[in-house]
């Protein structure tokens, strides 16, 4: 019996624990490097419903999200992985728009009556798709890791050389590889969301565009199982994140725009997170090191079809 080829990641968010489960699962041996802990990274603040949003290349973006789509429906079988299949509502402006539809397996949507939509909304499906309970789910991948003997190290990585380069690396470092790999191309998307108490009758909806002119204000709704997510913010470059009282204010009610039946709006929680956005998303293999981030709002969505991507780069060493 071979040794297992060892493995570092850098980064413990979705995308990095996410990639090192499913190496583990196929023989490596992996250790990951992080600065912050799971439960304090964007990914713990994600609504974390499946649905590919703001992310390129699209074409690999929808072949990415179609295979985290089925290995969802296996994690929706598990105990305790925070996984679920709910339906969900898209709602859009031209049907150009609907690229994403090419991502769910077995066409497993449905057009709505333009009379069942919101006020003003022309265009929208029902599809049914993974909504995970992020803290929940991250939790679930922290213990799958130890399962295979995986390792999380609390460190910071500030250079490449920090790590042994006779190892390859997995660089999951989101947002950290600006500095990490001096990424020009790489910039934080400011969301903000705020949480109210759970009501019935409400069901998950995304407005798939942009309602203001500087694309900053978005609105969607998403159900998990202690209370709702209202949602939300885009905006590019802004490092801030203090929850804002005015901006929490202006996405309750936007989302009573498309969900006038939300009665108690009174707020639980306010939060902010900083999406790493970048012109494509980065996966690619650079001498020892093999690049993974940049996955903008869609990185839930896409990280069991880049973490397979990343295995694949990985056995052509082999």
């Amino acid at each position: 019996m071979r040794e297992k080829q060892q493995v570092n990641i850098i980064g413990s968010g979705v995308i990095g624990l996410t990639t090192a489960v499913l190496l583990s699962k196929n023989g490596y041996k992996v250790s990951i490097y992080t600065e912050k802990l799971a439960q304090n990274t964007t990914s713990a603040v994600a609504a974390a419903i499946w649905f590919p949003y703001n992310a390129e290349p699209k074409e690999k973006v929808s072949k990415w999200s179609a295979f985290s789509y089925n290995y969802y429906q296996e994690l929706a079988n598990t105990p305790n992985s925070g996984v679920k299949f709910v339906p969900l509502t898209i709602i859009e402006k031209d049907i150009k728009d609907c690229w994403w539809l090419d991502a769910i397996p077995n066409k497993n949507y449905k057009k709505i009556n333009d009379t069942d939509l919101p006020k003003d909304c022309k265009l929208g499906f029902e599809i049914l798709v993974p909504f995970i309970e992020s803290a929940v789910f991250l939790t679930f991948l922290e213990n799958e890791l130890k399962k295979f003997e995986g390792k999380i190290m609390h460190q910071k990585i500030n250079t490449f050389d920090d790590l042994d380069k006779t190892i390859p690396i997995v660089n999951c470092s989101g947002l950290g590889a600006i500095e990490l790999c001096n990424d020009a191309e790489l910039f934080p998307v400011k969301g903000q969301i705020v949480t109210v108490a759970k009501q019935t009758n409400i069901q998950s909806v995304i407005l798939n565009y942009p309602v203001n002119k500087t694309g900053e204000e978005l609105s969607y709704i998403v159900v998990r199982n202690n209370d709702i997510v209202l949602g939300g913010t885009a905006i590019n470059n802004d490092f801030n994140t203090e929850p804002n009282a005015n901006i929490s204010q202006k996405i309750i009610n936007r989302c009573k725009k498309i969900a006038p039946n939300i009665k108690d709006t009174t707020i639980i929680q306010e939060k902010v997170g900083l999406r790493p956005k970048r012109t494509s998303i980065r996966l690619e293999k650079e001498s020892a090191i093999i690049h993974n981030y940049g996955h903008g709002g869609a990185g839930f969505t896409v990280s069991w079809g880049c973490a397979n991507a990343v295995l694949k780069l990985l056995m052509k060493k082999e």
